[in-house]
């Protein structure tokens, strides 16, 4: 199996993982697929976070405990190698669904179903994520919720 073919079935059991966990549980799934010192590079007001503790807590549980149910859909799904410096980066593309049950960012729950677009990039080091950049469309949901 190609190193693309590799990182890619480890991300896509990254994704069940993270589709399975909760905001309590979301630490332990980092442990196993990221590196400790992982880098996270998110929109606004994410921006750059460092460690799986601090990727945990300021971004996944906040994004779980505002979204119940939430499911992941993927629409693309690709990995590659960078001309500029080698590293292994798997994307992928969509939104994720789920029920808007909790205040989030300050934008007031609905408690109705919503999508909210993401573009996410892992790049693999040694059979673990070492760097993620998540692009969220935060403005979408604002405009899905008035």
């Amino acid at each position: 199996m190609s190193d693309h073919q590799q990182n890619k079935a480890l991300v896509l059991e990254y994704f069940n993982a993270l589709d399975a966990a909760t905001a309590d549980t979301v630490g332990a799934v980092l442990q196993r697929y990221a590196h400790q010192d992982c880098q996270f590079f998110g929109s606004y007001p994410f921006n750059e976070l460092q460690g799986l503790a601090e990727i945990a807590t300021g971004f996944w549980a906040p994004l779980y405990t505002a979204f119940g149910s939430l499911q992941r859909r993927q629409d693309i799904f690709i990995a590659g190698t960078s001309e500029i410096e080698g590293d292994q980066w798997v994307m992928s593309m969509g939104h994720f669904m789920g029920l808007f049950d909790t205040d989030w960012l300050g934008i007031r729950a609905t408690r109705k179903m919503v999508m909210l677009r993401y573009a996410v990039f892992n790049c693999i080091a040694d059979g673990k994520i070492n760097k993620t950049g998540m692009f969220l469309v935060i403005i979408g949901l604002m405009q899905q919720v008035g």
